[in-house]
């Protein structure tokens, strides 16, 4: 370790050896010195600038007194100037008598001239100014003595004012220059003790700088001492710690190498595993071939045994028919004939169960509809007696026992089967539209299966295009089943359910009826007394009608799956072509969707000029699709294209082997939507016009609008579903499908349409 000291004042610098350039202590130190230094050079340059400005200080401090000086001069030669005027002036006043007193004055300014000069310019004023004085007061002493003789007596008295003015200028003038003369000597004094001061602070700041750099001296090289001792005890460790990891070294070297050697073992005991592996295999291989070869000999031997029994046993039987057929030879023809006949007959028996088992298998998909297609038409023809057209109608043979009420009333009139009955009234040409319904409940909150019976209920006047009802009853069946815990909380929930739906349609509860039953039945009946224009019959179907689905299908799937969550046995049945959470979210859906009203499309089928409208509920899509069709003046069939379902219950229905017929359509649905019967050029505006109304009133992502899904066209009154329907997966809403602007929402009608 050695010092480079270079000429320039910024210090020197530590120069250490290789070893010791890494050090960290070392590093420290020679940056602590750095620092030091570096504090050194400031220090200087800030003394430096001191002295600089303190001699700036005295240099203008000698200016002003070299200027001071200058100006005093020049008042020294003033006050003579006008001490000669004043002297001159005095020659004018005393005349020529007082030539001997000039020439005495004259000597004495003369003196007075020479005097200043000799005391120097400290003490030329103060004895400038008492000469001046005495002078002065000489002066006045011979004028007031003796007074001009020369001058008139009138300008004796002028003359000496002007004296005495010109005087008492002379005096001030005096005091101003005596008033400066005493600030130059403050000024000089304050100048001289800030001199000596700042002589005694330089001179104190250099005896401590003298005594700072011999402690800083002392303090580095014991610093350093301490550090270099420091360092090489440092350097002696790390020497240890090298050895130490030299040695280290060499055993991790070892370890690596025995390590290696173990590794090349254990490489070679999985080589012979896998080796003993292919000969298990390989073993077990010739074993399962030779337990499959004594199976199939076990088999074959088996199956030998079985042909040679067979083969005793059908000569047995040829023996027998043979002698069978001797005899019956031998005994005649009659019975030879009979039994020919017979196995014919049999022949064709068996060829008609094959029939029947290809048609059963044909209609396996549809058996279950059939019951439900079958209490359709039973209830109809059940209750078509009680129309008063149709008995009219049916009873013409009978004379005169039909009812003439339909021939009283003029007006459009509707009876049982479908959405509402259609009563003329007595008064004004108005008409009573009136409906009601009731089921069991499907979903497990009360309040919102109170909504759904309501909007269930308001869909029969919606499908008839009114969008006002005037009064609502409420039908409650209590269970007897339920404690009054159970009852008290429950049933209100959903009488204020029905309550609230009815207030969302504009309308209000005004009574009903509430009944104890085994089961719970929620329902109602509603009323509303309008004119003709403000409904629209369901009866106008023509050719080339666009058909309209308010509301997606699959609602009965979404809530039975909901229910299998807790049934394990019949979620195995679904769990692999859907989670729970689709479930959840199908369920809280189709809830959302019973729920709402079909207001909205109501109000839409008058601007859009419909022809005719159902709502889809209990007996599905195609049975309320037949029962309108027959309900139809025109001779017209629909034909479904389109089936729009919630989103996974297609694939629910199909793997429950079509447990529900949710493609057949033919499954249940509540409070379903509106099937409508629009002009072709009408109906993708409708379905645009309830899309935008539907996101205003639910905001973005409700799966709300409206579907295509068929045509009518000429036939015989009755609806059918193509063999392969286009399924539209209807997302639930708040999902990122439901969200984005789906075209097949509400497509525009396609070419096969027509």
């Amino acid at each position: 370790m050695q010092w480079d000291m270079p000429a320039e004042e910024s210090g020197g610098t530590l120069r250490v050896s290789a070893e010791l350039a890494a050090n960290e202590v070392v590093t420290r130190l020679l940056g602590d010195n750095q620092q030091l230094r570096e504090a050194l050079r400031q220090s200087n340059l800030a003394l430096r600038q001191r002295c600089e400005e303190m001699e700036g200080w005295q240099r203008r401090t000698r200016e002003e007194r070299e200027f001071l000086s200058s100006r005093f001069q020049e008042a020294r030669s003033l006050v003579e100037r006008l001490a000669q005027e004043n002297h001159s002036l005095q020659g004018l006043v005393n005349g020529p008598a007082s030539s001997s007193n000039h020439s005495c004055s004259s000597s004495q300014t003369e003196d007075l001239q020479g005097r200043p000069a000799k005391n120097g310019p400290h003490d030329g004023p103060q004895t400038l100014d008492q000469r001046e004085r005495k002078r002065v007061e000489e002066t006045d002493q011979h004028t007031q003595t003796l007074p001009p003789r020369s001058l008139p007596v009138e300008d004796a008295n002028e003359f000496p004012q002007l004296l005495k003015s010109h005087k008492e200028k002379l005096e001030e003038g005096m005091r101003e220059l005596r008033r400066k003369n005493e600030e130059l000597e403050r000024h000089r004094d304050e100048g001289e003790k800030e001199r000596e001061r700042m002589h005694c602070c330089i001179v104190q700041l250099q005896a401590k700088l003298a005594q700072a750099q011999a402690n800083s001296v002392a303090e580095e090289a014991v610093q350093h001492r301490s550090e270099a001792q420091h360092s090489s005890d440092w350097y002696r460790e790390l020497e240890e710690k090298l050895d130490y990891l030299q040695k280290s070294s060499a055993q991790r070297d070892r370890t690596e190498a025995h390590l290696k050697q173990k590794d090349k073992e254990c490489a070679q005991i999985a080589k012979d595993c896998d080796a003993l592996k292919a000969q298990a295999t390989s073993l077990l291989g010739e074993l399962k071939e030779r337990q499959s070869c004594l199976e199939k000999s076990e088999h074959e031997r088996k199956m030998l045994e079985d042909k040679k029994k067979l083969t005793q046993l059908q000569h047995a039987y040829t023996c027998l028919f043979r002698d069978y057929d001797s005899k019956l030879k031998s005994e005649g023809g009659d019975l030879c004939s009979r039994l020919e006949e017979a196995e014919r007959a049999l022949a064709l028996k068996q060829d008609l169960i094959d029939k029947l088992k290809e048609e059963v298998e044909q209609l396996k998909g549809s058996l279950e509809t059939v019951p439900v297609l079958t209490a359709q038409e039973a209830l109809l023809k059940l209750l078509a007696g009680l129309e008063p057209d149709r008995a009219d109608a049916t009873a013409k043979a009978g004379g005169d026992q039909a009812t003439d009420f339909g021939q009283e009333l003029p007006g459009p009139r509707l009876g049982v089967g479908m959405d509402c009955c259609v009563i003329p009234l007595r008064h004004g040409g108005l008409s009573l539209v009136q409906t009601t319904d009731f089921f069991y409940p499907l979903v497990e909150d009360p309040y919102m299966m109170g909504r759904i019976a309501c909007a269930n209920v308001l869909s029969d006047l919606y499908a008839m295009g009114i969008t006002e009802c005037d009064n609502m009853l409420m039908l409650l069946s209590v269970s007897q089943k339920m404690n009054d815990k159970d009852r008290e909380r429950v049933m209100p929930l959903m009488i204020q359910g029905f309550r609230d739906a009815a207030e969302e349609g504009g309308t209000s509860v005004t009574g009903g009826q509430t009944v104890i039953n085994p089961w719970i039945i929620v329902g109602g009946v509603a009323s509303v007394v309008c004119q003709p224009n403000e409904f629209i019959m369901p009866d106008g179907a023509v050719p080339g009608d666009v058909l309209v689905l308010t509301k997606p299908l699959g609602t009965q799937v979404a809530v039975n799956a909901h229910q299998w969550l807790d049934q394990p046995e019949r979620w195995n049945r679904i769990k692999l072509v859907v989670t729970k959470e689709e479930v959840k979210e199908a369920y809280q859906e189709a809830m959302f969707s019973m729920a709402s009203l079909n207001r909205t499309a109501a109000g839409l089928m008058h601007k859009f000029q419909a022809h005719a409208a159902t709502d889809v509920t209990g007996f599905g899509l195609l049975g309320h699709a037949n029962n309108l069709a027959a309900q139809q003046r025109n001779e017209v069939a629909f034909v479904i294209h389109n089936l729009p379902i919630l989103a996974k219950m297609t694939a629910i229905s199909k793997a429950c082997g079509n447990l529900f017929n949710l493609v057949q359509g033919t499954s249940a649905e509540t409070s379903g939507g509106l099937l409508v019967c629009l002009p072709r050029e009408q109906a993708a505006k409708f379905c645009s016009e309830m899309k935008s109304q539907s996101s205003a009133a639910g905001g973005p992502g409700v799966a709300g609008g409206a579907w295509i899904i068929g045509i009518v066209e000429k036939g015989d009154r009755r609806a059918r579903i193509i063999d392969k329907p286009r399924i539209i997966e209807v997302p639930p809403r708040g999902s990122q499908a439901a969200n984005q602007d789906n075209s097949s929402t509400s497509p525009a009608p396609s070419p096969n349409l027509s």
